[in-house]
């Protein structure tokens, strides 16, 4: 075992290049990949993280598209995503089902947030391919907008998924980042990433985001861990090694002028990231236990994150929810 650090200095959000009067090029928003929803409700003492989503929107009220096909369009799990957006204040929100009208493709064409809901990988992944979905969050990605993938939404964001429990059969995915992606894993030491690592060709990577923790793919190649350690995984000579990533330290947050003159949020981070490399040995529980990455039980075990109960809870009265 062998041990690098990595000075990382400051990761600070990007400054939109659609400014007033500015002909430059359009630089993609951060992709935002999220185990599950905890990190949509989770602050620290930087702020909220929601206003980290926000900072890319522009001025105005955004409009938001939730993408339920992987999870067959249930009603609960958006009424908690329009939880989360209540807390940026107004904002025009829609959950754009597997199968949209017209409508509805049109509202995803000038969403300015696109969340790609948990659920079944395979199955939200055929659904966007059958209906073109797939060609508009492409390019909505490449102009700008905010792309969110939740748990399965996160897997279609990386270079590959594959059906439940079937990690012999991957297929290709967006790839918007560079990587393979597995969420909330850690309980079986990713053994299915492993899997989809170990068939693919030399110095393939991936990268498992435990329960309540996220990932940031900045439009320049930086990758940021968010709350927990993330676990990465790279196929070097037939083997497949392991490494930990730790979140940087984000000490102060201060207030610019973003898009179109709108105030944005810029968070700096110092210090270093700290991968631990092993030669195709699991990553040792007690590792996870002292970086305080969660145990398994699910988000709603987590002390941290308020207790919603989407069948029970209303409406926001800010978010402006579009049937």
């Amino acid at each position: 075992m062998n041990q690098e650090r990595i000075f990382t200095g400051e990761i600070p959000l990007f400054d939109d290049p659609r400014q007033a009067g500015e002909e430059s090029r359009v630089r993609p928003a951060p992709l935002f990949l999220l185990a599950d929803s905890q990190l949509l409700f989770w602050q620290d003492e930087a702020g909220r993280f929601v206003d980290r989503i926000a900072a890319y929107t522009g001025p105005g009220a955004p409009r938001c598209a939730y993408l339920g096909a992987s999870n067959g369009d249930q009603p609960e799990f958006y009424s908690i995503f329009l939880a989360a957006i209540e807390a940026i204040g107004p904002a025009e929100c829609r959950l754009v089902p597997a199968t949209p009208s017209e409508e509805e493709r049109e509202f995803v064409e000038s969403a300015d947030v696109i969340l790609l809901a948990g659920g079944d990988v395979d199955l939200g992944w055929r659904a966007f391919e059958a209906t073109g979905i797939r060609t508009i969050i492409e390019r909505r990605y490449w102009d700008g907008a905010v792309i969110v993938g939740v748990s399965a939404g996160a897997v279609q964001l990386g270079t590959a998924g594959w059906p439940e429990e079937d990690p012999d059969n991957p297929f290709a995915t967006f790839g918007f980042a560079p990587f393979v992606v597995d969420a909330h894993a850690e309980a079986d030491e990713w053994a299915n990433l492993r899997t989809v690592i170990r068939a693919r060709s030399e110095g393939a990577r991936g990268i498992g985001i435990p329960s309540g923790g996220g990932l940031l793919y900045h439009a320049d190649g930086t990758l940021e861990a968010v709350r927990h350690t993330l676990a990465e995984f790279t196929l070097r000579d037939g083997t497949v090694t392991s490494a930990v990533i730790f979140p940087p330290k984000r000490t102060r947050r201060n207030r610019h002028r973003g898009r179109a003159g709108a105030a944005q949020e810029e968070h700096h981070a110092d210090g270093a990231e700290l991968r631990r490399e092993d030669a195709e040995e699991p990553i040792p529980r007690v590792l996870f236990s002292l970086l305080q990455v969660p145990r398994p039980g699910g988000w709603r075990s987590d002390p941290g994150f308020p207790a919603i109960d989407p069948k029970q809870s209303s409406l926001p009265p800010r978010a402006k929810a579009i049937s």
